[in-house]
């Protein structure tokens, strides 16, 4: 990736491209997305990691571009939030994530992030198996 007529260069991404474990079905994993994820109007990482994340989700790191130092930093703090989730999909910088927390308990959470601060706008569990469902249908589109 070029920044500003510089190089960019990803190193210790591992080409494990499929998900392993009980239920995973072979599910392919996107090894590297370049997107603004903050809303800052400048492009960010998300690399991806392993599939150890709730029920072998795949589990990433994320990379926002400081623009006061020229460089990506790591983004710990939404990767905190995002807490092994799975990543539902990504909106200016709202994060709609997914969780299944057992056979029948779900969980939803969805955070807004804006410079490197992420703020959880909602989460929620319910359980699927006495009917429940997410009420909230309009932060999770």
């Amino acid at each position: 990736m070029t920044r500003g007529g510089r190089n960019v260069a990803v190193t210790d991404v591992q080409p494990r491209l499929t998900r392993a474990g009980a239920d995973a079905q072979g599910a392919a994993a996107v090894l590297l997305t370049v997107s603004d994820f903050n809303g800052d109007g400048v492009p960010d990482l998300q690399v991806w990691q392993d599939n150890n994340g709730v029920y072998n989700v795949p589990v990433h790191a994320f990379y926002l571009f400081d623009a006061k130092f020229n460089r990506y930093v790591r983004a710990k703090a939404l990767e905190a939030a995002i807490g092994g989730r799975d990543i539902d999909h990504i909106d200016n910088g709202r994060f709609v994530l997914r969780a299944k927390v057992s056979p029948c308990a779900r969980e939803d959470k969805v955070i807004q992030l804006r410079g490197t601060g992420p703020r959880t706008l909602l989460q929620r569990r319910y359980d699927t198996c006495r009917g429940e469902a997410p009420t909230e249908s309009d932060l999770l589109k």
